[in-house]
């Protein structure tokens, strides 16, 4: 057991950290008493849900009210303040200033098999930006466009920051081609001109025609896209992934194609997938609620039963992990956050977590959340974007 220091509260370090503008090293760096009052604030954490007259409590006045003396009344006034208004100062903290809510426990049916519900406040990302390619040749940021008139004739609107709508004034009959180019860190919708919708997830590219002029709506993908396709029985509406062509008359699905796998996710309509390598004559036809799965290794078509909100979730800001090893996990959030991800030993990718993230939520939130509920510990650099995962010592 350690011993108390005698040391007095650093009370400026302990706001910023509970500001969430600490680095993890920071809390290597605490006294015991000031571990102690950290501890306080995870148990008045708990106290909140299992305590209902603490509604009552005006959590802002209080907490503005401890700031004021701890500013002004001397070290004495703040020590007193503090015991006499410890649960109003740290339910303050929980509820306006950390910005923290979660929940985790263990799976008891599986070893190492560990469920998170994480909420964490968001910050900034340093990101790459979402680039348009022309058919003209020119590259274009989009968050520094409006709107772009192209050599095709093309009219591109932003109509909110993360969605481009696109139409055609000049009615060309010759199909011309643009390439959105999602980077990690990001996702973007996109609005065709047959009226067919688009959201692109982090580390995705389409590659589409400004206006189908022909028999056939062909769209190219690298990446993750869900797909709102506007029917239109005389022009069936085609996505190619890797050696993947799906066919869609009108329908909801998403497709996965971040591997040479593809993964196909029907929500509503009626698709077909079929193998685009001429060695492998096989198609399969989906029904809401199956998913279709290209296994280039065994060059397979296979199709399965699914819950499809966890393959959309991603679509309205969350990621579900069922059952999924560490290393797809990681996989995921380093796409979203935008982090090359390391590990400290090979045999820690094996692990199997299941995890509902909200992706507007910050990845060291997260990542700590992780480590209270599996033997793991993680080791980030935001400097470098990089993310590095050891087993937790005991």
């Amino acid at each position: 057991m350690m011993e108390h220091s005698n040391k007095p509260v650093n009370w400026d370090k302990l706001i910023d950290m509970l500001d969430s503008n600490s680095t993890p090293d920071t809390f290597l760096n605490l006294t015991v008493e000031e571990e102690e009052v950290l501890d306080d604030v995870k148990s008045i954490q708990k106290a909140i849900k299992e305590t209902p007259i603490l509604e009552n409590i005006n959590a802002e006045n209080e907490w503005k009210r401890f700031v004021r003396l701890r500013n002004g009344g001397g070290e004495t006034k703040v020590l007193l303040m503090w015991k006499q208004l410890r649960k109003f100062a740290a339910i303050a903290v929980l509820i306006l200033i950390s910005g923290v809510t979660g929940y985790y426990f263990l799976n008891d049916n599986k070893i190492g098999h560990a469920k998170t519900i994480a909420s964490i406040k968001k910050e900034g990302r340093e990101n790459e930006k979402v680039r348009l390619l022309l058919s003209d040749g020119k590259e274009l940021v989009i968050a520094d466009q409006k709107q772009v008139q192209s050599a095709d004739g093309l009219l591109l609107n932003k109509k909110e920051l993360n969605e481009l709508q696109y139409s055609n004034p000049e009615n060309k009959s010759v199909e011309v081609y643009n390439t959105l180019i999602v980077p990690k860190g990001e996702t973007y919708k996109l609005l065709l001109s047959d009226g067919s919708q688009i959201w692109l997830n982090a580390d995705s590219r389409l590659r589409f025609p400004v206006q189908f002029t022909g028999t056939n709506r062909n769209v190219w993908l690298e990446g993750e896209a869900y797909l709102e396709v506007v029917k239109d029985k005389t022009k069936p509406f085609f996505v190619h992934a890797n050696d993947i062509d799906i066919k869609v008359l009108g329908t909801s699905f998403n497709v996965r194609a971040y591997s040479k796998d593809v993964q196909t996710t029907l929500l509503e309509g009626k698709v077909k997938m079929k193998s685009g390598i001429e060695s492998v004559d096989q198609e399969i036809f989906l029904n809401p609620g199956q998913q279709g799965c290209f296994d280039t290794e065994n060059r397979k078509l296979s199709l399965r039963n699914v819950d499809v909100d966890d393959f959309v979730a991603w679509k309205n800001g969350m990621i579900y992990f069922n059952n999924e090893t560490l290393v797809q996990v990681m996989q995921e959030l380093g796409r979203t956050y935008n982090y090359s991800v390391f590990y400290a030993d090979e045999q820690l990718k094996t692990m199997k977590l299941s995890m509902n993230i909200d992706k507007q939520k910050e990845v060291d939130g997260v990542l700590r959340l992780i480590e209270k509920t599996a033997h793991l510990q993680f080791k980030i650099n935001k400097n470098e974007r990089s993310i590095v995962v050891t087993q937790k010592m005991d």
